[in-house]
């Protein structure tokens, strides 16, 4: 069993007050794995924090800001505390996978919410993964399950769970999903802050063009190579960005170190323009 953590960063509201973008994603991890890991960010947890602290609840916005338990830390050790639990989960021997879907949000329609159209493009993202995984293992049936804060918008996702196995929606979205979304209190599962410390990473990333802990994390974000015409040829990121044109939302040209960079904004595979989204939505009568 594959087991995706997920959180999200920004809000998918649509008022003046709201966020230029939302952000959703995390990281997946076989389900052996996940006990190693929360030993390991708890240990980096109470190295910095001391014994009296070091069961708080690592949110990437307080730790950056210095909120709460994490005010009598300097910067400096605060954004050390991000970077060694970003760069110990995310090493290059762990089987830790990323994935992050990143909405401008004035690009979709009125119509449409914000946070089910980047659910809904995270569960394709992460059945491609799974089918993937089955054909390099000569075919088996690998299943993933989403584990999600509690405090999202619950009844939203279960709906749309419901909807993705009951309505013949296309098979990429849910032939390898479990039947519902597993739902947990953040602040008793490491593997759920630390999927809010990269999609708070990945936020300003994008929308501040911070790049403090980002390089860190982005080569695990998934990829789907194949070769064609003798060439290696990108096919999918883990990482997807929904706009109208590529620079829509951007203030700048994110600094992408290891997703091979195509012509324009973003690496190639990465953008989703969203008129073609629409015509796959209408497509399955979304």
């Amino acid at each position: 069993m594959h087991l995706l953590y997920i959180d999200d960063s920004g809000d998918d509201g649509r008022s003046a007050a709201s966020t230029s973008h939302f952000v959703l994603g995390g990281l997946v991890c076989r389900d052996w794995d996940w006990h190693h890991l929360t030993s390991i960010v708890d240990g980096i947890a109470y190295t910095h924090l001391g014994p009296s602290r070091g069961r708080s609840e690592l949110h990437g916005h307080d730790i950056l800001s210095g909120r709460g338990v994490f005010r009598s830390l300097s910067e400096n050790q605060r954004e050390k505390l991000v970077a060694d639990v970003i760069r110990e989960v995310v090493r290059k021997d762990r089987r830790v996978s990323l994935f992050f879907v990143v909405v401008h949000k004035n690009s979709l329609p009125v119509t449409r919410s914000v946070r089910t159209i980047a659910t809904l493009q995270l569960c394709q993202r992460f059945n491609s993964y799974l089918t993937r995984i089955g054909a390099y293992k000569k075919k088996t049936k690998e299943h993933g399950m989403l584990i999600c804060d509690e405090h999202a918008a619950q009844k939203q996702i279960q709906s749309l769970m419901d909807a993705i196995h009951s309505k013949g929606l296309p098979k990429q979205l849910r032939d390898n999903l479990v039947e519902t979304a597993f739902f947990l209190e953040s602040h008793r599962s490491r593997m759920l802050q630390v999927a809010d410390l990269l999609c708070h990473v990945v936020y300003r990333f994008v929308t501040a063009n911070d790049l403090r802990f980002f390089h860190l994390a982005e080569r695990k974000i998934d990829r789907d190579v194949q070769t064609k015409f003798g060439k290696k040829v990108v096919i999918h990121y883990g990482f997807r960005y929904i706009a109208n044109q590529p620079n829509d939302g951007l203030n700048a040209l994110p600094a992408f170190q290891h997703l091979k960079p195509a012509t324009g904004w973003l690496p190639r595979g990465s953008f989703l323009k969203v008129s073609d989204l629409e015509k796959e939505l209408a497509k399955h009568g979304l």
